[in-house]
């Protein structure tokens, strides 16, 4: 197992999303905060080397209000559902450094979110590859919406929007 900046797959920080290479499988997270309802959107995409989304999940998560804290958590949900989906090889792509930072990292995290680390570095042992990536924000627009579609429901998965299949759509066509 190899895990963050040691595994072999070549990982820069895109200007546009890039398709992984064939066998592997590219999973972008995100979330947003919402203050006033006391919780977290959460939106996790999966695209094979075509750009073809594998698997989605749009969640909200109550009870959470720390931004590091709630990326923490997506990162985790992101793992579990390349597991659950049975892929060996994975890149996980986030826009928040500090999550991505501290995943990367060979030391124990003594952050507030230690333990969430923690367990996504755990859940690295499932796989046969697993790379850790930070992105720009502009590059994670399909989770972003899928994370903002999830504010309009409370529990469980909700619908991608039409915004979410055209961010789809336009990252397949730019990477042509």
């Amino acid at each position: 197992m190899v895990v963050g900046s040691q595994c072999p797959l070549s990982i820069t920080i895109p200007d546009t999303w890039v398709a992984p290479p064939t066998n592997v499988i590219k999973i972008n997270f995100d979330g947003g905060v919402l203050v006033e309802k006391k919780g977290v959107g959460s939106g996790v995409v999966a695209r094979n080397s075509n750009g073809s989304c594998l698997g989605w999940l749009s969640k909200f998560f109550l009870d959470i209000e720390d931004p590091e804290h709630a990326k923490a958590i997506i990162a985790r949900e992101a793992m579990e559902l390349a597991y659950r989906f049975g892929w060996r090889n994975i890149i996980l792509e986030g826009d928040c450094a500090q999550v991505i930072s501290k995943l990367q990292s060979p030391d124990t995290d003594s952050s507030f979110i230690a333990s969430l680390i923690s367990n996504v570095k755990f859940l690295c042992s499932r796989f046969a590859c697993v790379s850790f990536c930070q992105v720009k924000r502009s590059d994670n627009c399909v989770a972003h919406t899928l994370a903002r579609s999830a504010v309009g429901s409370l529990e469980g998965p909700v619908d991608p929007s039409m915004s979410v299949l055209s961010f789809l759509v336009s990252d397949i066509s730019s990477d042509s």
